[in-house]
């Protein structure tokens, strides 16, 4: 909206915003007497609310100017805001180079230095960021004022601080959670504070303490009693009866990590810290599919189970199709971290049948694992394409992660019933698998496959 146009459509005329002494040539948005003075009627409450009602007129007319490029002077304003316009052109007005004039900067320096800079973050923590995660709010978590003073900040300690509020404030919160048997909730939480520390790792908080240090090139190796501290705190998260104290563990560990080594912190062991907090966050997701039913202690190989079949029958379990009506893999990492995630979907038979199946025999005379993948037709069981591993190593199991490699899906499905540690697997690793499996199929036969 130019000038003219305004003018032309509310009938105000120049000398409605400017003095008199004002001259033309000097007469500017700076200078307009258009900010109507209002008084609080004596209250001199924190909590008066002002009426600006009567400024309606001003977006009735913006509203025109959007829509209607050739309104002439035919247009009025409505009843309401011709009011508000009268309203307006009766009160007492300034302009900003008065405001300006007016102001005590001084005091007003004052004053913003006082506002607590912890009473905000308390706010963000205890409200908006535990609400998203206690009540599965489908948006992330915003850490962006403790990212940008990590940014622009050189008090290395205040942005520490920072943190460890954020990170207390998590803590809180995963503990309560816990205590709800919410363990989506506490898997969440924990991937929120690994990716908290990633924001401010990727600003240079860590590094610039090894700068500030003078030390470069500090080293990133963790204490022993801390990668044992790490296991057993990630052990505890998997025992059947989970209390308080495996979060007690947690915060302790990662403390340790955290904690400034030969005088400083570094980005390799806030990476080693990272990794922990998303085991922590794996172990949860794990209970939540397992339940607590199957929830296991370390290692995996104690996970109790039913009495061996009898040597070569085969067992078959079968499950119907899924269709994905809504949210499709919204519930998996890392969307399910990030954002939260929900998914509605439908168990369905395909032509009368559960068209998936999984079949496992234990043979005598062989050894290692034969894993193998078909597609078959409904109709008549033809096969239309296969593939086939075996496993005679831990090196051999290494490509589980791998979504392209062969029968990836099947080596996870044998890691999670306990086969092997997930820690133990290494590619140059040519161990043996037979102990592994002797242990896995409840017998002392050696030439078992």
């Amino acid at each position: 909206m130019d000038l003219p146009w305004i003018l032309r459509m509310s009938g105000l005329i120049e000398d409605d915003l400017w003095d008199a002494s004002v001259p033309s040539s000097k007469r500017m948005l700076w200078n307009a007497n258009i900010n109507p003075i209002l008084s609080s009627n004596g209250d001199d409450s924190n909590n008066t609310e002002f009426d600006f009602s009567f400024l309606n007129w001003i977006q009735c007319l913006k509203g025109l100017d959007d829509g209607n490029e050739g309104v002439d002077s035919s247009f009025h304003l409505t009843p309401a805001a011709t009011m508000g316009l009268k309203q307006w052109r009766e009160a007492s007005r300034i302009s900003l180079s008065e405001i300006r004039r007016r102001v005590d900067s001084a005091a007003e320096a004052r004053y913003r230095s006082s506002i607590s800079c912890k009473t905000f973050e308390e706010k963000r923590l205890s409200g908006e960021v535990s609400d998203i995660l206690l009540n599965r709010r489908h948006e992330p978590c915003n850490f962006d004022y403790i990212v940008d003073f990590a940014s622009s900040s050189n008090c290395t300690k205040g942005v520490a601080s920072a943190v460890g509020n954020a990170l207390e404030a998590l803590d809180a919160v995963a503990s309560q959670a816990l205590t709800r048997g919410d363990f989506d909730i506490v898997g969440r939480t924990f991937m929120t504070m690994s990716m908290l520390l990633s924001e401010t790792s990727n600003r240079g908080v860590w590094l610039r303490d090894e700068i500030n240090s003078g030390k470069e090139g500090a080293t990133d190796k963790v204490d022993r009693k801390i990668v044992e501290s790490m296991k057993e705190s990630i052990a505890g998260l998997q025992t059947p009866e989970l209390s308080v104290e495996a979060m007690t563990s947690i915060a302790s560990v990662r403390s340790s990590l955290l904690a400034p080594q030969n005088g400083s912190s570094n980005a390799g062991t806030v990476e080693k810290c990272r990794d922990f907090l998303e085991k922590a966050a794996s172990a949860m997701t794990e209970r939540c599919v397992s339940g607590n039913a199957v929830a296991r202690k370390h290692p995996p190989s104690l996970t109790r189970r039913t009495s061996p079949v009898p040597m070569g029958a085969t067992v078959t379990a079968s499950a119907p199709a899924r269709i994905d009506l809504a949210g499709g893999w919204s519930d998996t990492p890392p969307i399910s971290y990030e954002y939260g995630g929900a998914v509605a979907c439908l168990a369905v038979l395909v032509d009368g049948k559960r068209p998936l199946r999984a079949q496992s025999r234990m043979v005598k005379g062989g050894s290692g694992i034969k894993l193998r993948t078909e597609s078959r037709n409904l109709s008549d069981e033809a096969l239309v394409s296969s593939a086939e591993v075996t496993i005679h190593s831990l090196g051999d199991m290494a490509d589980f992660c791998n979504p392209m490699a062969e029968c990836a899906l099947l080596k996870c499905a044998l890691i999670q019933l306990g086969l092997v540690p997930v820690d133990s697997i290494n590619a140059n690793d040519s161990s043996s698998i037979q102990s592994y499996l002797k242990t896995f199929c409840q017998t002392d036969m050696d030439n078992i496959g």
